[in-house]
């Protein structure tokens, strides 16, 4: 990360947030260099008391080894990413929060590709397409007859897409909450870095919460799900998709002690027209991990994710989540 991203992130690490009772779902989104851009939301579907001011400390770190063509196009998605994100949610009434996400992004070539090929051998995963590129180094381009028309292979950092969302409560008691869920992307980042879409993104959808059907077992469950409308934007303009639909479910393991495990499936259809699995197939995402609680007020999640299922999303993600009451 660029010496000029610390201070964003220090700063960001001493904001203290509301912890609510019930963990919160992994705050994880597709970050696949060119589909974060886009407003896809993350979903906490237990809100924020009135007048209770609720921030969260999000880290996104993924690294990615592909070089992929199909019919004209080709594609390489190479190197890492690096995304601190404030996520802001405050209680205006008992049942209607409203929030704003600001995030500042590094594309960066990447220390972690050894660690990950390692990682890929011992679970028995293939490293195929990562042994067609040299180690840590960035290349995020598209082509289409060997002429590329949008990328980089040097480093860059900047602010992304800020967001904006409001979410009110149909149901919302301690033990079940049902809500509606609207979002605004704004188009205000630099696109030609992969900063931002260059359009203004509107997102509807519904999530509902619950923590009583697997109490016998000491576990909550969560799914949302809807529609994202996407503004034309200047990445791969003539390729993108006008919406797409999005959606996720979680389940949350309580020990009881200082760690709750979780495991979370997020899905969405394709961003692009495209022949490219990359940009133009359906996304699933699977991240395994827990929160860990330190004492009576810190609490950090930790979630991990891999490529499993379908090739649009990263190849590694580890998802950070820091919370703290004010």
């Amino acid at each position: 990360m660029k010496k000029s991203a610390y201070p964003f992130f220090v700063a960001c690490m001493c904001v203290g947030t509301a912890q609510a009772a019930t963990p919160p779902p992994f705050p994880v989104a597709n970050q696949n260099p060119f589909i974060q851009i886009f407003g896809i939301p993350t979903v906490s579907p237990w809100l924020q008391a009135q007048d209770q001011t609720d921030v969260q400390m999000v880290v996104d770190i993924t690294n990615n080894s592909m070089i992929i063509s199909a019919g004209n196009e080709s594609i390489s998605i190479d190197g890492e990413s690096y995304r601190s994100a404030v996520v802001i949610r405050h209680g205006l009434t008992p049942d209607l929060q409203i929030g704003a996400e600001l995030a500042y992004i590094s594309h960066r070539p990447g220390v972690m590709d050894n660690l990950i090929e390692g990682w890929h051998d011992a679970l028995g995963f293939s490293n195929a397409e990562r042994s067609k590129t040299p180690s840590n180094t960035l290349d995020y381009s598209y082509h289409v007859n060997g002429v590329q028309q949008i990328g980089f292979q040097s480093g860059n950092s900047g602010t992304a897409d800020p967001r904006f969302f409001a979410d009110y409560a149909l149901i919302n008691t301690p033990h079940e909450a049902f809500n509606l869920n609207v979002s605004l992307k704004l188009g205000t980042a630099d696109a030609k870095e992969l900063h931002g879409s260059g359009g203004h993104d509107l997102a509807f959808g519904v999530s509902y919460a619950e923590n009583q059907w697997l109490k016998d077992w000491n576990m909550t469950t969560h799914a949302h799900g809807g529609l994202l409308l996407m503004g034309d934007g200047d990445v791969l303009a003539d390729k993108q998709n006008s919406a797409l639909f999005y959606g996720g479910s979680s389940i949350t393991w309580l020990s009881g002690s200082a760690i709750d495990l979780k495991a979370q499936l997020d899905i969405h259809s394709a961003a692009y027209d495209s022949a490219l699995a990359q940009l133009g197939h359906n996304a699933i995402q699977l991240t395994l991990g827990g929160t860990a609680r330190f004492g009576k007020t810190l609490a950090v999640d930790i979630g991990v994710g891999e490529n499993l299922f379908t090739d649009p999303t990263p190849d590694f993600l580890i998802n950070l989540v820091f919370r703290k009451p004010l």
